[in-house]
């Protein structure tokens, strides 16, 4: 490095330093945990996975997608409860154990047979101590219902609906949690890719304050203590600026593990060190919308709210009408030492059994709590038509958006790398200059800066492009679904 380019460098690393720190509208758990300038993790220690990948183990980990699991649990175990209640979902069993008295027959001629002791006056029970005994009953009740004016249907109808809407609950978080999954991976990417930059400008830095001393030593008159307290204050703002984002990409290292829930002390990287653009070829919106109708879980969940919400509204209407029921109750009693007297005209309690069966007819004549009970129902299927409507508005909506958005980041994409290219020729071109002797600093130290900045500019571009595809997927109800987005875009 001659002397003359000295303050031209000093300015580069000034401006690299600055153009390197993160955004500030950009949040800490965003960056990437990359960190260059420290030492590389050791092998035992670094997960590196595809996008699709950390995708893929983020759904598996996470326990907001765990949580929708455990509501669609509930509602598979309701649907099976309504499906059973077809089939005698009354029925019971009781039991009673306690001592009955025995029978005293002190005053019983010796020829009446056991079953004709009831015709005798002088049997009485005997409540003694020693003439007591065991006695234990059952009875078994149950209830059939016949026809419930489809009260049992709908709500069987509705459980299944219900299954349906938890079910897309889960597509609908892990849209989501995928999504957030992507945007930390590439911005992994891009503080990667910047971490580089940093490194080779402390490089640079270093070796620049070397050559200024070295010419002090030498009586350069092109150098002065200037030169040289401004190359150290430059190094001590480059250095806070390199703290500080070494300290945020530490941050979002942890933040993106967690993300993964990958074991403490793991440092997760991306399988790819560098931040490309992915292979993605934008369709017409149609196309895009047309997905969206045919994959989105908000619209088949509305839908299947709807039909829900319908068939509740027809449970709580069958409660005008009367319901037929046949129910009975089958009993057994028995006591031991007492006979079992087998006439139609003696009631005995301890030994014995009982068989009753009959038809029903249920009206419940609560018909007021019917009628608001009806109305309740009659307003929440409104409330969830209304939402269908909604969504099938918003799904097209979204899709337009990522769409043009996408077609936008496209745009800057390609308009700042061509921007990029520009700035690395002029730089070439002023550098030549200033080699040759007729070029100037001020030109030279431009063309650095701006270079430099164009060169930042184009990998946000990239990462913001690679989100807006990502966005895109998500917004089709894609992403959270590697094989069929794998259709689409080219990682």
């Amino acid at each position: 490095m001659s002397a003359r380019a000295l303050p031209a460098a000093a300015v580069f690393l000034l401006l690299l330093a600055a153009a390197a720190a993160p955004a500030s509208g950009q949040q800490a758990d965003t960056l990437a945990p990359a960190d260059t300038l420290a030492p590389p993790p050791s092998a035992q220690d670094t997960l590196r996975l595809t996008l699709f990948e950390a995708v893929a183990r983020s759904l598996q980990e996470s326990p907001e997608v765990d949580r929708r699991r455990a509501q669609l649990d509930y509602a598979q175990a309701r649907h099976y409860e309504a499906k059973a209640s077809r089939y005698v979902p009354e029925l019971s069993v009781n039991t009673v154990h306690s001592l009955a008295p025995g029978l005293d027959r002190s005053g019983v001629s010796d020829g009446i047979p056991d079953d004709g002791l009831y015709l005798d006056p002088s049997v009485e029970n005997d409540w003694t101590p020693g003439a007591l005994r065991p006695f234990n009953g059952a009875t078994i009740e149950f209830g059939q219902p016949v026809y419930t004016w489809g009260e049992l249907e709908q709500s069987i109808d509705a459980a299944r609906h219900n299954e349906t809407v938890e079910s897309a609950g889960i597509e609908e978080k892990a849209l989501e949690v995928a999504f957030r999954t992507a945007e930390l991976y590439y911005d992994v990417l891009l503080t990667r890719q910047l971490s580089r930059l940093t490194g080779e400008a402390r490089s640079k830095l270093s070796r620049a304050e070397r050559e200024v001393r070295q010419l002090l030593q030498e009586g350069d008159s092109t150098v002065t203590d200037a030169d040289l307290f401004q190359l150290q204050i430059q190094q001590q703002k480059f250095r806070r600026r390199v703290v500080e984002l070494r300290q945020r990409r530490r941050t979002a290292a942890g933040g993106l593990r967690r993300q993964l829930f990958a074991p403490a002390g793991t440092v997760v990287l991306p399988s790819t060190p560098l931040l490309e653009p992915v292979g993605f070829e934008q369709r017409p919106l149609d196309f895009y919308v047309d997905r969206a109708r045919k994959n989105r879980p908000e619209l088949e969940q509305a839908a299947a709210g709807v039909e829900a919400r319908q068939a509740l509204l027809e449970v709580e209407r069958s409660n005008y009408y009367p319901k037929l029921f046949i129910g009975g109750r089958f009993g057994q009693r028995y006591a031991a030492g007492r006979p079992n007297q087998e006439s139609a005209y003696i009631d005995e309690n301890f030994v014995g059994s009982t068989t009753e069966a009959a038809f029903s007819i249920r009206q419940d004549l609560s018909f007021h709590t019917t009628r608001a009970n009806v109305r309740q129902a009659r307003a929440e299927l409104a409330e969830v038509r209304a939402q269908q409507r909604a969504a099938r508005q918003l799904v097209p909506l979204e899709v337009e958006e990522a769409w043009r958005n996408l077609a936008a980041a496209r745009g800057a994409l390609e308009a700042q790398d061509r921007a990029f290219q520009l700035g690395k020729e002029w730089e070439r071109l002023e550098q030549t200059n200033y080699d040759l002797g007729f070029g100037s600093t001020e030109n030279l130290t431009s063309a650095i800066q701006s270079r430099l900045q164009l060169q930042i500019d184009y990998y946000r571009a990239v990462r913001d492009y690679n989100v807006a595809v990502m966005k895109l997927l998500r917004v089709v109800g894609l992403l959270n679904e590697p094989k069929k987005a794998g259709t689409l875009v080219d990682l």
